[in-house]
């Protein structure tokens, strides 16, 4: 897949990449949004936002796993709940929040006779996320 992403989305992926563990779980930090915030020159929020649509868009295309996807939804929203009230009416970051809501969907675990969490939620909210993107 050929990406349209702007060149510090990229090089914030490549980072993150470079930090993944065994297990494939990558981390972010409070600071690093910060930082990342002024290398695509937006505010914190705009900066979730962003994140999240390239998140989306690279576990669309199979480029990050699952654990990836997952870890960093959960660490970016980390640093939303513990800034919660600096976010002004009318700003809260809902592209991110929903790729995080489709990330959490896919951690519970399935009952016995359901399908896999990822493949019955994560996956087809990824997917509309994206479509809507395009």
């Amino acid at each position: 897949m050929e990406s349209s992403s702007p060149p510090n989305i990229l090089a914030i992926f490549e980072e993150l990449d470079a930090r993944v563990d065994k297990e494939g779980y990558t981390f972010a930090s409070e600071e690093d949004v910060d930082r990342w915030a002024g290398q695509l020159d937006v505010d914190w929020l705009s900066c979730l936002d962003l994140i999240g649509a390239e998140l989306a868009k690279k576990y669309h295309a199979n480029e990050v796993s699952y654990e990836f996807g997952d870890s960093l939804a959960n660490d970016l929203n980390s640093t939303l709940m513990f800034r919660h009230e600096q976010v002004p009416e009318g700003s809260w970051p809902s592209l991110f929040w929903e790729v995080h809501e489709a990330f959490d969907a896919g951690e519970w675990p399935p009952k016995t006779d359901e399908l896999d969490p990822i493949e019955q939620y994560t996956k087809p909210e990824i997917a509309r996320i994206v479509a809507r993107l395009a």
